[in-house]
């Protein structure tokens, strides 16, 4: 029983596993942050240039 469990405690392959499970955790977080924020940006992007048209459409000043 002893030697089983040494054994189980020496096998580092599910180490190796978990490390890339870790990783990919990191990536995705990193991944998702900076979706939101350039989505956020080209938001407020078109919300300015919908209404920059809208104003055109109405013969406005357009804001450069």
């Amino acid at each position: 029983m002893k030697a089983v469990l040494a054994r189980i405690i020496a096998d580092e392959s599910g180490s190796t596993a978990t490390e890339y499970a870790v990783i990919a955790v990191i990536l995705t977080v990193v991944v998702v942050a900076g979706a939101r924020s350039v989505g956020a940006e080209i938001f407020d992007l078109y919300a300015f240039v919908s209404e920059n048209i809208a104003v055109a459409l109405q013969g406005g000043e357009v804001d450069p």
